[in-house]
């Protein structure tokens, strides 16, 4: 019993065990201090184009922010996607005091489009710079972030560059359950090979901050390739590399921020929208919410229960301790609370039942995002 449940444990874990140290070692945090760039070779370089739809809380720390201050931004363009709120107000007001920032007045909705990649796709329409910035409205950046982001795109001919921003975690739901993205993604995603490997399925993207070249974008098309996907920033990026060109994703916890949900309802309803569409497969969707649950839960408090009874001896222990170091090491490596790592039974079993509930209401009576419902 004891030699097969080390087996198990061994073909369980190793996988995740080897994403997580290869993006402890390689998947390292920029800082904006490390750079020494003469900003002026970047002068009017990058249009920032910035899709917002009921955005009050969050729009005008966005555009407040130290990296929206650049010397190599031509223009800020924010897409008022038909807001209900005081979102059009803050961005006017702001316009007073930025001759750079422009608001553009959002139509109808086109059928066929998600809310978000018809707003990046006509802010591109108007852009004009040979650099596209593509942010979210939650977002806030540190000095210099975007010449960083140019300069490491040019000199390593990437075409497509995104920032994994540091997650900001204020309320209680948010510092148990957020810290979770993090775990799903970099316990599971060899970050080091997407450099490595030109195949499209290492495509990855963080929809937060994403910077491409403008004539790859017209050529390639764009949102509009990702106009009904829930899931475009991923998406975007593997046919970008479908495309046969260069996407890179890189660690901004210290040059890129973002709150991105509030509560518990906001962030239920927020990954609900996009857990199942990131797969839209029931196979792949069915195995890896099963098998996380059976990695980090279920197969650990069996081991419990059988070294209760003795019938495995107590060294193998250990075994339910793993997860719990992993989660550690990757919120260490993230800056995250390090009490969500200890509670990490709570939102494994939280991302289940989110999971569950994205395909239920994705392929049945469909998602709601920001009073817009989408369905398959």
């Amino acid at each position: 019993m004891n030699e097969l449940i080390l087996i198990i444990s061994i073909v369980i874990y190793s996988p995740f065990v080897f994403a997580t140290l290869t993006n402890i070692i390689f998947f390292k945090s920029l800082r904006s201090e490390e750079f020494n760039i003469n900003e002026d070779l970047f002068i009017d370089s990058v249009s920032v184009l910035i899709p917002a739809r009921n955005e009050e809380k969050n729009i005008g720390k966005c555009l407040n922010s130290p990296g929206l201050n650049d010397k190599c931004i031509y223009e800020i363009l924010v897409y008022d996607d038909d807001s209900t709120d005081n979102t059009k107000k803050i961005v006017e007001k702001i316009m007073e005091k930025n001759g750079k920032l422009k608001l553009i007045k959002g139509s109808t909705k086109p059928q066929g489009w998600v809310g978000k990649t018809n707003a990046c796709f006509e802010l591109s329409k108007k852009a004009s710079s040979p650099y596209f910035l593509f942010l979210d409205a939650d977002t806030e950046l540190n000095k210099n972030v975007i010449k960083i982001l140019i300069h490491k795109s040019k000199s390593n001919n990437i075409t497509l560059i995104s920032a994994w921003p540091k997650l900001l975690l204020k309320s209680f739901p948010e510092k148990i359950l957020m810290p979770m993205l993090n775990f799903l993604v970099f316990s599971t995603y060899p970050g080091i090979l997407s450099s490595k490997v030109k195949s499209s399925s290492m495509g990855i993207a963080h929809g937060a901050m994403i910077l491409c070249n403008a004539d790859v974008y017209k050529k390639i098309g764009g949102h509009k390739i990702v106009k009904e996907s829930l899931f475009e920033d991923t998406t975007l990026a593997k046919l970008w590399r479908a495309n046969n060109e260069k996407t890179l994703l890189i660690n901004g916890k210290n040059i890129v921020s973002t709150r991105m949900y509030n509560n518990t309802n906001e962030i239920w309803n927020g990954f609900s929208k996009n857990f199942y569409p990131a797969f839209n497969n029931d196979l792949k969707f069915f195995l890896f919410i099963t098998f996380f649950l059976f990695s980090f839960v279920l197969f650990p408090i069996l081991i419990i229960l059988l070294s209760s009874f003795k019938i495995i001896s107590i060294f193998l222990i250990f075994i339910v301790v793993a997860p719990l170091i992993l989660r550690l090491i990757i919120d260490i490596k993230f800056s995250s609370t390090l009490f969500s790592a200890i509670f990490y039974p709570i939102p494994i079993i939280f991302m289940f039942l989110l999971g569950l509930n994205s395909r239920n209401k994705f392929l049945k009576s469909g998602v709601e995002w920001k009073g817009r419902k989408y369905k398959k």
